[in-house]
């Protein structure tokens, strides 16, 4: 068994590692060999784990379809295995999908119950990003009050946890809300906060999306010469 579990850990590790270089069919093939191990030898908990890894690389190309596929199989498996902490991350990434594909309800009802899942386990991190997310879907709802409330409650969490690439996205997200209000100078302020944290964590990806919602601002106070002054290349 010893020699079938480093197998598995194995293919995992290099699916994961191949995933990080971009090499998603390769990553794939990883992943499904892993599968197939797991599934031959009753390693039940281990097959809802890799489905987890498999529907991950699938959403990382927006195949919605297949990948939400894979977290339902995982959901399955993990639930009759009563794997708490491995089952809250499946739902919480399924909500994901929904939320991306636009079935607002239904990401609710996942990130519901991810939620309560890493609240009975004391998992901060894991209630704080679905607390975030699910500002977001209520943001999509035009629920906005409810939204900010659930996006200031997540930020406040994370950053006391040090977790700042959600912070900066849900800062963002406040600033969207401050926009549809008129409300120039919070979105202002909210979007110059993300840019000023995702340049003291080095996030590359949330200096580009904050530089772009100043862009947006600036643009609409009709002072585009400012954005120039806020890029860090």
């Amino acid at each position: 068994l010893g020699d079938i579990n480093d197998q598995f850990k194995g293919h995992l590790e290099i699916g994961n590692a191949l995933k990080l270089k971009g090499d998603l069919p390769e990553a794939l093939q990883s992943y499904f060999r892993a599968a197939e191990i797991a599934n031959d030898n009753q390693m039940t908990t281990d097959l809802g784990k890799i489905y987890i890894s498999i529907a991950d690389a699938y959403s990382s190309i927006n195949n919605y379809q297949v990948s939400t596929d894979y977290y339902q199989r995982s959901i399955r498996i993990l639930r009759e295995e009563n794997d708490s902490l491995n089952l809250a991350k499946a739902l919480f990434n399924t909500g994901d999908e929904y939320y991306n594909s636009g079935r607002l309800d239904t990401a609710l009802l996942h990130y519901r119950e991810s939620e309560e899942i890493f609240k009975a386990l004391d998992y901060k991190k894991g209630e704080a990003y679905n607390i975030g997310n699910m500002g977001q879907v209520y943001a999509q709802l035009g629920n906005d009050e409810i939204a900010e409330n659930n996006l200031e409650q997540a930020i406040i969490i994370l950053t006391e946890l040090g977790d700042y690439y959600p912070v900066c996205v849900y800062l963002l997200d406040l600033s969207d809300i401050s926009i549809k209000r008129d409300d120039h100078q919070n979105a202002l302020n909210y979007a110059l906060q993300s840019l000023s944290y995702a340049i003291e964590y080095g996030l590359k990806e949330q200096i580009s999306e904050a530089n772009l919602k100043l862009s947006e601002i600036y643009e609409n106070l009709g002072q585009t010469q400012w954005v120039g002054k806020f890029q860090p290349f």
